[in-house]
Order: structure tokens, then C-alpha cells, then sequence
């Protein structure tokens, strides 16, 4: 990886690391309880393994195609019932698009 992309992807991996923070934020203020246990047992896990398969290089599309996905899947359930969410849910969109420019995923 040459050094743009590589500063791009360090780039890429801190906005993650934002919407991570974000994430669990929200989990422990939110008062719904279904609410909070999909953030905290599903989207905050696989949010960061996400994280950590690019922090180690490994761009395995398959493994973070995956966890995006989930990610997004369970966001998509829960953003019709808070807005807090609906709004969540457009940050990990905008993550998994900057992931297929930077490693590539595929659709």
C-alpha cells in the first residue's frame, strides 16, 4: 500500500473510531432497552472487528463486508423508531462506502 493510501486509510479508520465512540455513546444513554442491546451486543462487536481487520491490513472483503453489514442490517431495524438512530444509520452508510473505495468491497 503506497503512502497516500496508506494515510488515507489511517484517516478512514479514525472517522471509524468516531462513529464507534458515537455508537457507544448512544447505547448508554439511550433509555429503550431493545435499543441498547442491539447497539451494545451487535453493531458496537462488529463495528469493531470491522475496525481491527483494517487496522491490521487485512482487507479480507468477505470478513469486513460482513460486519459492515450487520452493522447496517441491524441500524436499519431499529432507525424506524428513534431518529437518533436514523441519523447513526447514515454514518455507517457513509463507512462502508469509503470502505469500497478504499479496500474494495463489493456490493
Amino acid at each position: 500500500m503506497n503512502e497516500i493510501n496508506s494515510k488515507r486509510l489511517e484517516n478512514y479508520i479514525q472517522e471509524a473510531k468516531k462513529v464507534l465512540l458515537e455508537t457507544e455513546m448512544l447505547s448508554y444513554s439511550i433509555k429503550n432497552h431493545s435499543i441498547k442491546t442491539t447497539l451494545s451486543e451487535i453493531v458496537i462487536p462488529n463495528l469493531i472487528n470491522f475496525i481491527t481487520y483494517l487496522e491490521v491490513k487485512r482487507f479480507d472483503r468477505k470478513e469486513i463486508n460482513f460486519y459492515i453489514r450487520q452493522c447496517l442490517n441491524e441500524l436499519n431495524e431499529i432507525s424506524e423508531y428513534n431518529k437518533q438512530m436514523m441519523l447513526l444509520t447514515s454514518k455507517y452508510k457513509i463507512i462502508k462506502e469509503e470502505a469500497n473505495l478504499i479496500v474494495g468491497l463489493k456490493q
